[in-house]
């Protein structure tokens, strides 16, 4: 039937998609990253950056879990967390809200601008497409 043959194609071209993205991937260069800096890893940290750290996390969340009491202090939390992932001289840090991995601006120097609005971009997102 027709939906049959519309399926069938759909998925031999998912398909030939993922085949396509992996043979891209393996043709960039890849480089190592260390390990991603998390808030955990700074507990024990005696550095000014890492005190105040501390000072904004409780400020920022309720008690040890991840609901957001003050989005300002969320915010200075990551840029905190930035700070000491670059003096450590790490590529990344995991945001203290969403979990995800960032990369620092010291890992963005070393490549061009890819165009995704990368939160600490040192080339101010030239790549990136124009705002609708």
């Amino acid at each position: 039937s027709l939906v049959c043959v519309i399926l069938r194609a759909m998925n031999t071209l998912l398909f030939r998609r993922a085949v396509l993205v992996r043979a891209v991937a393996n043709m960039v260069p890849r480089r190592n990253l260390t390990g991603a800096l998390r808030v955990e890893d700074v507990k024990d940290d005696t550095s000014d950056n890492a005190r105040k750290l501390a000072a904004v996390m409780e400020k920022a969340f309720v008690g040890t879990t991840k609901t957001v009491k003050d989005y300002d202090a969320v915010h200075e939390a990551a840029h905190l967390l930035h700070d000491i992932a670059v003096n450590r001289g790490l590529d990344r840090y995991v945001d203290p809200a969403t979990g995800y991995p960032v990369f620092t601006t010291k890992y963005l120097k070393d490549r061009p601008c890819c165009g995704h609005y990368c939160r600490h971009c040192p080339y101010h997102h030239a790549n990136a497409a124009p705002e609708r």
